[in-house]
């Protein structure tokens, strides 16, 4: 990635290769890569001489992406503090960190296998990879429209702690289902609302609640924890309670309203 002209920012980002694909989006008002542990966004022309709020809404907008990617992908980053490099109209260049922007520890929970289809004719049917980064994107985008519904990111820094702290895992997780009951009213509601499926909404809360689960809330039932049968959850177990909080999070970003959603 080249060293911005003019007006930019850059960060650098941890695992490098967090983006499978090199991240380019371009709107009125810069343009914003990220790969290969570089972050920048250009401002266009017309912005020369920007306010400074722009900055840290453009830093969001490359976080909504880090997120979109840390929900579908169950792994987490550790971001750099941004830079700008700034070119007034007397010519001084500015340049300075201006903070703190996010982090985490690195955490897989398990290798990806992909796998890509094609028919007879050469054309593909699946290709397990292209879903997965087309779902990062889109969800990356819904995070980024809706960043300011509090609901939103409630259930979004819900995930991103369930990642970041395995021990806890389903107790976080359970804070998505719990968030999204007290938004719509009801569990009945909430599945209406965003077709969700009653049988997914029950299996989330007894992973979390009432298996004798070393990660759930209440760490087992009691019966549990006195005959000593606590244990943790399986693989599949994990990936099926993800695989729901996932699903909740996809239903409630695609029922707000916007460009994207249902409005």
């Amino acid at each position: 990635m080249s060293t911005c002209p003019k007006n930019c920012m850059e960060w650098t980002f941890t695992p490098v290769d967090f983006f499978e694909e090199p991240l380019s989006i371009t709107t009125a008002d810069y343009t914003l890569e990220a790969h290969n542990g570089k972050a920048s966004a250009t401002l266009k022309p017309s912005t020369l001489e920007p306010d400074e709020d722009i900055y840290p809404r453009i830093h969001q907008h490359l976080l909504a992406y880090f997120t979109g990617i840390l929900v579908v992908s169950h792994k987490t980053f550790d971001l750099s503090e941004y830079i700008t490099v700034r070119i007034h109209s007397d010519g001084r260049r500015v340049r300075r960190i201006t903070l703190r922007a996010g982090s985490g520890t690195f955490r897989i929970s398990a290798g990806t296998v992909d796998f890509k289809v094609t028919d007879a004719a050469g054309k593909t049917i699946a290709d397990t990879r292209a879903d997965r980064i087309a779902s990062q994107r889109k969800l990356g985008e819904f995070t980024h429209r809706h960043r300011d519904d509090v609901a939103a990111k409630v259930i979004l820094a819900s995930y991103e702690s369930a990642v970041n702290d395995p021990p806890n895992e389903l107790v976080f997780l359970y804070e998505i289902r719990d968030a999204l009951y007290v938004r719509f009213g009801g569990d009945k509601k909430a599945c209406s609302q965003l077709g969700i499926s009653q049988s997914a909404w029950e299996r989330l809360s007894d992973l979390a609640n009432n298996e004798p689960l070393t990660q759930s809330r209440h760490r087992g039932c009691h019966r549990a924890r006195q005959a000593g049968q606590l244990r943790d959850p399986t693989p599949s177990e994990l990936l099926e309670a993800r695989s729901i909080a996932r699903w909740m999070i996809e239903a409630y970003l695609a029922y707000l309203p916007g460009p994207m959603g249902r409005g």
